[in-house]
């Protein structure tokens, strides 16, 4: 059973052409001492640059297969940016992201400055999911992504990378978060490669950062994002796992159990040794995912049949790039369920009731946030 909403692949960037070593050969001047005609080095000349564009094609490297985005061609060395840089998979910071030799654009400065962050910040750099909260001094509500001009709005998801490029010197547990929409810093990385996803985290009662209280729910994801991006973490986890050849990670069965049959009729499983009491109610409860009407239900609600699931489940390159788009899609149904009916237009409230019942009450009950212990 798949979900209401096609959750379409984004689309890929556009390959570039190396333009090899033309420029450095248009600065080479003819020797004085020279029996050649003007007319003789310049045919000599072309057939320098032809011999050496030449060998360039030949000594380009095929980009590795598990690395970047599958349309990406073979490149050649090229002086990048920082010059001198050689676009090969260990080299090119930015596999899949962007080519050495296309124009550095805004986009393509943004993708290196988080990347140069990442690998000189001592004390690591982590991509934090969360509800964007309503007080502004927790962050700014700028999009940090360029050429976006939109506001991240108070209970939008959004992803914020602590700490932040832009922290002005401030200690690490003052810094300034950067903020992004989610399908904004989808652009800018890669979920693909592990050198991002292993980042990025949700931020939950069970991942509270040192320098956020306890009891501060405000950045904490709802229940229902808490179980989508799960979900999508770790089904993506284990893609990138099996492409480097790496076996699927073990599943705890009964584990599994309680977090994609909790809810169902009839369904129930032991608590397993290492999870509290409290996780164990919580998980079996409010965080189930099914909601059903009874014994006799045979069409029972499910989260993940509506939200997360697709026909793509092995594509890589598009379950690494459909998180932003699936908590769109819940947090539209929630934002529905949660209103009352003179906050909404028509077309609004015909889409109220098409949820149904069942669905309204499902979604309210994971619209809560689960409180830390």
């Amino acid at each position: 059973m798949h979900g209401r909403r096609s959750l379409t692949k984004r689309k890929q960037l556009p390959d570039s052409q190396s333009k090899g070593n033309a420029a450095k050969l248009a600065r080479k001047e003819p020797s004085p001492d020279s029996s050649q005609s003007e007319e003789d080095a310049a045919k000599s000349s072309d057939s320098t640059q032809s011999e050496e564009d030449d060998a360039g094609s030949h000594n380009s490297q095929p980009e590795e297969e598990a690395g970047g985005l599958p349309d990406m061609q073979a490149e050649e060395d090229i002086a990048g940016p920082a010059g001198g840089i050689v676009d090969d998979p260990e080299q090119n910071p930015l596999p899949g992201l962007h080519h050495l030799n296309q124009p550095f654009d805004a986009i393509s400065q943004a993708r290196f400055n988080l990347l140069y962050h990442m690998d000189t910040d001592t004390n690591g750099v982590i991509f934090w999911v969360q509800l964007t909260p309503q007080l502004p001094q927790i962050g700014g509500l700028h999009c940090r992504f360029p050429n976006c001009d939109r506001m991240v709005n108070a209970d939008d998801y959004s992803i914020t990378v602590f700490p932040g490029m832009y922290n002005m010197g401030l200690s690490p547990w003052h810094a300034v978060t950067d903020r992004y929409h989610v399908e904004c810093f989808e652009n800018l990385v890669d979920f693909s490669q592990p050198r991002y996803l292993s980042r990025l985290r949700p931020m939950t009662r069970n991942t509270v950062p040192l320098q956020i209280g306890p009891y501060n729910v405000y950045p904490f994801l709802d229940g229902g994002a808490e179980k989508l991006f799960v979900e999508w973490m770790s089904v993506l986890d284990g893609l990138v796992s099996r492409r480097a050849g790496r076996p699927w990670p073990p599943t705890d069965l009964a584990l599994y159990d309680i977090l994609h049959s909790s809810g169902r009729q009839g369904f129930y499983r032991h608590k397993p040794a290492p999870m509290s009491h409290y996780e164990y109610f919580l998980l079996t409860h409010q965080l189930a995912p099914i909601e059903s009407d009874g014994p006799e239900e045979e069409d029972e609600w499910d989260l993940f049949d509506e939200y997360y699931r697709t026909d793509y489940p092995h594509n890589i390159e598009y379950q690494a790039r459909r998180l932003g788009e699936m908590l769109g899609s819940w947090q539209h149904d929630k934002v529905l369920a949660n209103s009352y009916e003179d906050q909404l237009s028509e077309n609004q409230r015909q889409e109220k009731r098409d949820l149904g019942a069942r669905a309204l009450r499902a979604i309210r009950r994971l619209s809560a946030i689960p409180m830390p212990y």
